[in-house]
């Protein structure tokens, strides 16, 4: 349906670009970038979502409680993957909106206070986890997931 979409408004701008201009030409990077940008903000959403969860982790009964909303970050994050494998490259157009978009969001920043605060948490605790199993194996289902 998305194509047929874009074939129209390439259409409609090969007929009448003169008239319509920038604008026109605006729209449709927008409708080509929507797709990207929804998965970029979700994985955003994710990542904040995981340092929020991870800030309440202080001993192991905290660890235990986070552990199932660690394993929903998870599938969430294998459901964005999917989606992501079923879209084409983005055309370079859009990769800049995007990089524009990590960097307006600080998107580097957040991957490393969660990530980071997710290695530290499974391997360089005394005890990983504060003892917690369930945690030890969400956190670990997660990290692989990131590296997917």
């Amino acid at each position: 349906m998305q194509r047929i979409t874009l074939s129209i408004i390439l259409s409609l701008c090969a007929v009448h670009g003169a008239e319509l201009g920038a604008p026109l030409r605006e729209n449709v990077q927008s409708v080509i970038a929507a797709p990207y940008l929804q998965l970029h903000q979700e994985f955003l959403r994710i990542h904040h979502e995981l340092v929020l969860c991870l800030d309440q982790v202080h001993d192991k009964q905290t660890a235990d409680k986070m552990a199932v909303s660690i394993t929903e970050l998870t599938t969430r994050l294998q459901h964005l993957h999917r989606q992501e494998q079923k879209l084409p490259a983005p055309p370079a157009s859009v990769q800049q909106q995007l990089k524009k978009h990590q960097h307006r969001h600080d998107y580097k920043g957040l991957c490393e206070k969660g990530v980071g605060k997710a290695i530290e948490l499974t391997y360089e605790q005394p005890e990983p986890c504060y003892g917690s199993a369930s945690l030890q194996i969400a956190l670990d289902s997660l990290l692989r997931e990131f590296c997917n």
